[in-house]
């Protein structure tokens, strides 16, 4: 059945399954033939599920002390619950005997659901709601929607056929021509009892009496199923025997395809999450395989994956004992033996050992097994979780118990992000488990983590749905006020109690603007998603500090069901994006989900064109998710276009597809659209780099193997001077260094333009063996330290790799309490800075590494750094360390206040820094700013709000140019910060030390949006004058070029009024001393021919700027209904006219005349003499502009004389 695999192959056998039923045996139990229908097949089991969930509730509203009165219910109605063959008194005994053996709610359930119950004979739980919860109105909907789902399927879905033809459909024995009812259902083994409860559960406006019902079995087709089968396993099957065949033939395998892959047993590509087939035999459990392979093979027991993981890792993320005790004591890795080569301590990539796998994963006999062995209970990986912690997370009570009865359980264990037992218990979904923690240990259920994150959010998070209801439920028991006046009041004293001992919020958000709903849209828990809106009222509309909403979340993670149903019930705004400017679409083309969409697209009609601020469409998104079908549908129906290159990086979908690793979509965009895989993006990156830095082997040996004619692409560099194999270091993916060098001859000796080699690029990926090997094989400098002095330890600490620091330390004796770069940036400034909290706390407690140590570019402390990079946790940390210097200063004067306002935006570590350690939000830095105007001049509007609120003096204070945080926001382009400036009442005249206001900095700076809206809105006078008494209008002449200001030009002159003559422009002038008179202005209108303290009008001001003024004369010219502006003088008594000739602008001069000619003004202004009594014609003369006076000249010959 197949060729005979070469040796240490491993071969894709594709299994293809028979169809059960395409051959039926005639049947006389109501069905007729079967069809084959996915579509219909996918609606009954999403059918099936609803019904699950409805029973799920059902069961949850029964208490335990309703049993006794529902048996006996049940007992008296058996009947009922049997069809019409099963009515006979025996079968009506042995129920009831079975009934009074049942001692739990939940046991009652599993017996109906198994036995007298299904998704169309659910009659009897709408009965016992009625009966014993007649109160429960909720449940009752429960069950009038699910009811209305089932009818949606007979009607719209096509489940009820009620006027078919018998034959067609397979029924037997009827003549030629009956007329029957068909009823699709999910199996081929109902009974004729099954087919009358069916046919009660139709409508009556559907039933058609006349007419018998049958089944058909709705089937989805047959099956194919991939395996690999490594040689060890191909000798064992094959050739297959006559038993064999017969066995696989019973479970409907009736075809086997050998496809010839020649591949190497031991490449990690081909095993997922584990790197090899030692990890993965570990993990899975086979421990035959286990032993083979490190027999055969000569692995070592030491062996690393690409994570970092041991095989006693897998194992024990596994569960699996035996493969435990083989390891170590057949293989040495006994703790109790002094040939141990792997201790099970021995932490991975993650600082996670083998025992805190085993926690993970819920091993109590594991747990007990590694602490028998004296393995470390107190080691916490790199976020800091505990054994007690991954206990929780298990949601296992057998290890929480067991740790408890060894004394190894901590209840008041945290991570680094003060995360709690209660935190990790809601990570998995056993209410009781919670239950028991919240009571035993008297927690409080309203903790939050560092990041504001109650259980309720991290429940929601992970769609821990029985937990969400269960805490949120605390909030109802003020609802029980009933019975007796006494009970009542007791209840009520109860629920403010519990109120005020837990203050809990089931919209409460946490430090990223998340609330629970947020998280559960997240997860896909579309119970949680309609509790918390239906009995909560959750704001489905809520909006994190990222602008993400609930819609976002459901789209960005495929959760079709979330995304309808907040769009059609709750009517969430469809046309909102993030801060980055996507779409709905592009949240859901990255997340692959093809029928999501299209639901968008066609049904909501949003446009699959639109492009993200980085200019990334719906098909880059797409081609990261793996989806071939939607690449195909967004190129093919949508009219994306393949070859348009991101905004950013100039990258192309191809690119993105390299991301994912992804060889058909590859293949799709050379093949099919001619995708150049030559093509750099603006890095210099071609297709090698982008799918090197993922580690994808695969997909550069396709590549190398399929288009040699660009292998020569992997010796390119970027413009920053790093090869392909840099790159591949970064991953950290040994088996593609080691394909490059080996056999591509990529030059591991080459470093960057920056001086940085391999060496350097693998601490970045954290993968030690990749480090020792690049040093030890190949002999590359171990300390690599780059032209700015950044060194292998920086890279390591930059991704809070400890376990490479820790190497180095011990390898190398490197001292690194006192490592610096160039600049003074010591590893702590680092650690910091990336948020690494975990190997900062390694810095400082083992290392004594200098929290106050300064750099010396901008004399930065360690908290200062913390505060740059927004880590509340790093920040928390430091501030409580008795010697960090919580008020140091930059070399600008800048503290953790101005740093924070500055580069972060984190209001968390504002209010600690504030509310905790009382900085001073009115301190100034060197340049005189406070820390509102640097929020303010990057938009940080929760922070700006926060200080004006804690210090409201703040809203009118002055930097060192004299500038208000009005100001600044209106220089900086900040118009959402401008507005709720505004709405506090902000002093809209304010100046700053050159007299200069809103419309001044605005005009002067291009920003049009800030001016439109302070001028349309008459919050600032267009007219008001610095203290050179220049208006706006002079600044933008002053400043003009055709580029940049022109549309601001335009826009003021459209808002002006003509002048009539120049004693009224000089009444107007006056006017202008006086601010009240300059805001009574009626229209608000733009003057345009105001003069300055030297009395130059605009006009004045374009004419003696230079010839790339013209277009600006042409303007103000236009602007004026009057000719009279031409002949005001300044103080010297110069014409517009005198400047423009002064200067030399013939253009300019001839546009000024050409606008008056033949009228009166043009004699005027060729005859009117300044102050020293010069015409045009003695100026031009006097400058030495002789081309402009032989113009002038031709115009007016006796203006000589």
């Amino acid at each position: 059945m197949g060729p005979v695999p070469g040796k240490l192959g491993v071969f894709q056998w594709i299994m293809r399954s028979r169809d059960p039923v395409s051959n039926p045996v005639p049947r006389t139990d109501g069905y007729g033939s079967s069809e084959k229908n996915f579509h219909l097949a996918s609606e009954l089991h999403d059918l099936q599920e609803e019904f699950d969930e409805a029973i799920r509730i059902t069961k949850k509203s029964f208490k335990s002390n309703d049993l006794p009165e529902i048996i006996d219910y049940l007992q008296t109605h058996v009947k009922s619950l049997l069809g019409p063959n099963r009515k006979q008194q025996a079968t009506a005994q042995a129920v009831r005997e079975e009934f009074e053996c049942i001692k739990t709610i939940s046991k009652l359930f599993s017996v109906l659901q198994d036995k007298y119950i299904s998704w169309f004979n659910y009659k009897l739980m709408i009965k016992l709601v009625g009966v014993f919860l007649p109160k429960n109105r909720s449940l009752k909907r429960t069950w009038s929607a699910y009811e209305e789902k089932l009818e949606d399927y007979f009607i719209n879905s096509g489940g009820l056929l009620k006027d078919a033809d018998a034959v067609q459909f397979g029924v037997k024995g009827v003549p030629p021509g009956t007329r029957v009812m068909i009823a699709k259902v999910d199996r081929n083994d109902y009974t004729l009892d099954d087919l009358f409860f069916f046919r009660r559960s139709i409508p009556k406006a559907l039933d058609v009496p006349e007419y018998d019902l049958y089944f058909c079995f709705v089937r989805i087709g047959s099956l194919c199923l991939g395996y690999l089968i490594p040689e060890y396993l191909y000798s064992l099957l094959f050739p297959l025997t006559t038993k064999l065949q017969q066995q696989l033939a019973s479970i409907g395998i009736t075809e086997l395809t050998c496809v010839l892959n020649r591949t190497d047993i031991c490449d990690p590509l081909w095993y997922e999450n584990t790197s090899t087939p030692l990890h993965e035999a570990a993990w899975r459990g086979l421990k035959d395989e286990v032993q083979w392979l490190l027999n055969k093979f000569g692995y070592s027991t030491y062996h690393r994956g690409l994570h970092g993981w041991t095989p006693l890792h897998s194992a024990s993320y596994g569960g699996h004992i035996k493969i435990l005790r083989l390891l170590i004591h057949q293989y040495g890795i006994d703790p109790n033996e002094d040939t141990c080569h792997v201790p099970p301590d021995q932490p991975d990539n993650s600082n996670n050992t083998a025992l805190l796998y085993s926690a993970m994963g819920g091993h109590s006999d594991l747990v007990e097994f590694f602490i028998e062995n004296n393995c470390n209970t107190s080691h916490i990986n790199c976020e800091g979780a505990s054994l007690s912690l991954l206990a929780c997370q298990s949601g296992e009570f057998e290890l929480v118990y067991k740790l408890e009865s060894l004394n190894h359980f901590s209840p008041n264990s945290f991570d680094f992000y003060q995360s709690g037992i209660l935190h990790y218990s809601s990570m998995s979904n056993n209410v009781e488990l919670f239950k028991y923690l919240l009571n035993q240990y008297q927690l409080s259920i309203d903790v939050k983590d560092r990041f504001g994150r109650t259980p309720l959010h991290i429940a929601s998070w992970f769609a821990s749905s029985s937990v969400v209801e269960y805490i949120v439920s605390i909030q109802e028991l003020n609802c029980f006020l009933s019975f007796s006046r006494k009970l009542a009041l007791a209840l009520t004293l109860t629920s403010m109690l519990l109120q005020m001992m837990y203050n809990l919020n089931a919209n409460d958000t946490d430090t990223y603007g998340r609330t629970p709903l947020v998280y559960s849209c997240w997860s896909g828990s579309i119970n949680s998603v309609k509790y918390l809106i239906n009995d909560h009222n959750s704001d489905s509309n809520i909006i994190e500090n990222d602008s993400m909403t609930c819609l976002h979340r459901s789209c960005r993670h495929g959760h079709i069901d979330i995304t309808q149903y907040l769009i059609e019930a709750q009517y969430c705004d469809i046309n909102k994006t993030d801060n980055y400017r996507r779409t709905l679409v592009h949240q859901t083309a990255w997340s692959g989900n093809f029928d999501l969409v299209q639901y968008l697209i066609t049904e909501q009609g949003l446009s699959p064109m639109a492009v993200d601020k980085d200019g990334v469409t719906a098909l880059h998104y797409a081609s990261l998710s793996l989806n071939l079908f939607l690449v195909k549908e967004l190129i093919t129906t949508h009219q994306l276009d393949p070859h348009q290159a991101d905004s950013k990086d100039s990258m192309l979908p191809l690119h993105y597809a390299a991301q994912s690793g992804d060889i058909l979509l590859l293949e799709l965009y050379v093949k099919d659209y001619k995708c150049s895989l030559s093509l750099t993006d603006n890095r210099g990156w071609n297709i090698f780099h982008v799918t090197s830095l993922k580690g994808h082997a695969h997909f550069i040996k396709h590549i190398t193997s399929h288009y040699p004619q660009y292998i020569s692409l992997l010796h390119s560099t970027d413009k920053l001077g790093h090869v392909l194999l840099h790159i591949a270091c970064e991953s950290g993916n040994i088996q593609l260094v080691t394909f490059l060098i080996n056999d591509m001859k990529c030059d591991v000796n080459a470093t960057a333009t920056i001086g940085s080699n391999c060496v350097m690029n693998a601490c970045f990926s954290g993968n030690l063996d990749l480090v020792q090997l690049l040093i030890q094989k190949y002999k590359l400098e171990p300390i690599n330290i780059n032209n700015n002095g950044f060194s292998v330890l920086h890279a390591a600490v930059q991704v809070g790799h400890t376990h490479i620091l820790e190497w180095y330390s011990q390898e190398y004796s490197v001292d690194i309490t006192n490592h610096t770069n160039n600049k003074k940036y010591t590893l702590a400034h680092i650690a910091a800075y990336c948020g690494k909290l975990h190997c900062l706390q390694q810095l400082i407690n083992k290392y004594q590494c200098d929290v106050n140590a300064t750099t010396t570019d901008t004399g930065s402390t360690v908290l200062h750094r913390a505060c740059q990079g927004s880590h509340l946790p790093v920040v928390l940390y430091l501030t409580s360390l008795p010697q960090c210097n919580v008020a140091a200063k930059t070399f600008y004067g800048s503290t953790a206040l101005h740093i924070t306002c500055e580069y972060s935006g984190s209001l968390p570590i504002l209010k600690h820094l504030v509310e905790n350690h009382q900085l001073d939000l009115f301190a100034v830095n060197i340049m005189g700013k406070p820390p509102i105007h640097l929020a303010c001049s990057d938009g940080r509007l929760n922070l700006i709000k926060y200080i004006i609120e804690r210090a409201p003096s703040s809203l009118e204070l002055n930097d060192a140019s004299g500038q208000t945080p009005f100001l600044i926001a209106v220089h900086y382009n900040q118009l959402e910060i401008i507005k709720y400036l505004i709405s506090k009442n902000c002093n809209l005249s304010a100046t700053n030390s050159i007299g200069s206001g809103a419309i001044h900095l605005s005009v002067a700076l291009g920003h049009l949006n800030v001016l439109k809206y302070l001028i349309d809105n008459n919050y600032c006078n267009p007219n008001a004058t610095n203290f050179q008494d220049r208006t706006p209008l002079h600044f933008v002449v002053m400043l003009f070029n055709i580029c940049s200001l022109y549309e601001v030009l335009e826009y003021l002159l459209s808002k002006s009024i003509p002048s009539m003559s120049v004693v009224r422009l000089r009444e107007i002038k006056c006017l202008l001393d006086s601010p009240h008179d300059i805001y009574n202005n009626p229209h608000n209108a733009v003057l345009i021919n105001v003069q300055d303290k030297d009395g130059n009008t605009p006009l004045h001001v374009a004419c003696q700027r230079g010839p790339e003024k013209i277009l600006a004369v042409s303007l103000l010219l236009k602007a004026s209904l009057s000719n009279n502006n031409l002949l005001i003088t300044n103080k010297k008594g110069h014409t517009s006219l005198h400047l423009a000739v002064a200067s030399g602008h013939k253009d300019t001069a001839k546009a000024l005349l050409s606008s008056v000619i033949g009228s009166f003004t043009h004699h005027d202004l060729l005859t009117a003499t300044d102050n020293e009594g010069y015409t045009v014609l003695h100026t031009a003369c006097s400058n030495g502009h002789n081309d402009v006076f032989y113009d002038l000249f031709s115009i007016y010959p006796q203006g000589v004389n």
